[in-house]
């Protein structure tokens, strides 16, 4: 996986360039190494018995029970629990996208544009295990995502891939590919 930190760490600068002022201003490159800050972009937060008793009444008041109980809500939560991790609106948000994409369509490729700590990934990688995910952000926070993936085992190094030409993304053996805006 660290083989693909320091690929995405050289495109950093050169994104650096195009960012808008939001992400000039947010993103801190000292500290996007820390899966557990907020760079602008997605939550990692740790379950706190306090927090998880609010977030748990909250989220059903807001969005009911029933798409807790789907399988899709089952992923998230054994998936985050393995993570210590709270399901935050972001996540929450994403039982519902999978929830529709797998009742509609079962797709081969997937594309996300912005995903933010790795939320997209995580639920895709389990709810389509066939399918190949590619992942389009800035270098600094597709590299949270690899040290996500890495610090859960959640994929192994060998099937991710940093796309660094237009011919990268043919290549069938990779799970998920990794394409910096720049």
């Amino acid at each position: 996986m660290y083989k693909q930190i320091k690929i995405l760490e050289k495109y950093i600068s050169a994104s650096e360039r195009n960012k808008s002022s939001h992400w000039k201003l947010l993103l801190n490159n000292k500290k996007v190494k820390n899966i557990y800050v907020n760079l602008g972009f997605g939550s990692f937060e740790k379950k706190y018995i306090i927090r998880m008793i609010f977030h748990y009444i909250l989220s059903r008041l807001l969005f009911g029970f029933k798409i807790f109980r789907t399988l899709e809500g089952k992923i998230y939560s054994e998936i985050f629990s393995k993570m210590n991790r709270q399901i935050d609106n972001d996540a929450i948000r994403h039982i519902f996208i999978f929830n529709l994409l797998k009742k509609y369509i079962k797709p081969k490729k997937i594309c996300v544009i912005g995903d933010g700590k790795a939320n997209f990934i995580l639920g895709a990688l389990k709810i389509f295990p066939k399918c190949q995910i590619y992942s389009v952000n800035l270098a600094e926070v597709l590299i949270h995502d690899c040290l996500i993936i890495n610090k859960f085992k959640v994929l192994k190094e060998n099937l991710i891939k940093v796309v660094k030409k237009k011919e990268d993304i043919k290549k069938k053996k990779y799970k998920n590919f990794f394409s910096s805006l720049y």
